[in-house]
């Protein structure tokens, strides 16, 4: 039975036997189109999961370079099955392969580009272990963006995490803010940990503010006639915010030695910043305050 052919291209012609026609015949009750393709979807990702349990096993029990040979030569087989390379990336993780690992996450996003756990555990993958920012950052948008029902506070706070690597800390802070909102008031591993990375950012948002840059103790009197009072108020709001953050780690986890210190070096950094307000307004207050410093 033809299937189909172009004209003037003999060689390209399709056919199915009689035999494969007289098969179908036997299947019984008739069903659309659309319906047998689901079927058979289902069937292939139920053999493609069948499979993929098998090899965890493999995984569960030590035997890493067992479960890479395995899902390799499955993979082989089973080219079309996107959740195979993820559980090779797996093993190869274990291995501490971790540039094959995150080869496997691409090449099941190739197979499924909307497999939203892949691009969870490419970001997670370069994050950790290949200090690949912008490909982390781009992973993790691209996971939030296809699970837009699902808690991804965990992803808000990798691509807060290497947003801040690469110094837009702005939006760094914006992602760790969004963690935070996902995340309950009860959770007392992940929020302190996601409030402490806020009040950093904060803080290095201030340091590398260009009206703080010039306030270099050497350069006070050469730089502060082109300094606004409404500009250094600004960098004054941006350390409050860095405060603000470190007292929420205090209050959720009191033991927290970095977030103390953090908070100390935050209101040392309020008092210089009041000094410079104080000898643009009030020469005499700033002095007093100076010697307050000291």
């Amino acid at each position: 039975v033809a299937s189909f052919q172009m004209i003037e291209g003999q060689n390209l012609n399709f056919a199915v036997s009689g035999e494969q026609v007289l098969n179908l015949k036997r299947v019984g009750k008739s069903k659309p189109l659309p319906e047998w393709s689901v079927s058979v979807t289902e069937k292939e990702r139920n053999q493609c999961l069948a499979a993929c349990q098998k090899g965890t096993q493999l995984i569960w029990a030590g035997e890493y370079e067992k479960a890479v040979s395995y899902f390799k030569k499955i993979a082989e087989e089973r080219p079309d099955c996107a959740e195979i390379q993820i559980n090779l990336g797996f093993a190869y993780g274990d291995l501490g392969r971790y540039e094959d690992k995150m080869q496997a996450c691409r090449e099941a996003i190739r197979i499924k580009p909307d497999y939203a756990d892949a691009y969870l555990y490419l970001g997670i993958v370069c994050t950790r272990h290949l200090s690949r920012w912008e490909e982390a950052i781009d992973a993790y948008k691209q996971y939030i963006d296809l699970e837009p029902n699902r808690n991804t506070n965990s992803a808000d706070f990798g691509l807060g995490f290497c947003l801040h690597k690469v110094g837009r800390y702005q939006e760094a802070i914006d992602a760790y803010e969004q963690a935070i909102k996902r995340t309950p008031e009860s959770d007392g591993e992940y929020l302190p940990m996601f409030y402490y990375h806020l009040g950093n950012a904060y803080f290095d948002l201030v340091l590398n503010n260009a009206t703080y840059k010039k306030l270099v103790p050497d350069r006070i009197h050469a730089t502060l006639d082109n300094t606004s009072v409404s500009e250094l108020t600004f960098v004054v709001t941006l350390q409050e915010k860095a405060v603000e953050a470190f007292k929420e780690v205090v209050r959720l986890k009191p033991d927290h030695v970095m977030a103390h210190l953090q908070l100390v070096l935050s209101y040392e950094n309020l008092k210089l910043l009041e000094y410079f307000i104080l000898s643009k307004l009030d020469e005499d207050k700033a002095k007093e305050l100076s010697e307050s410093l000291r």
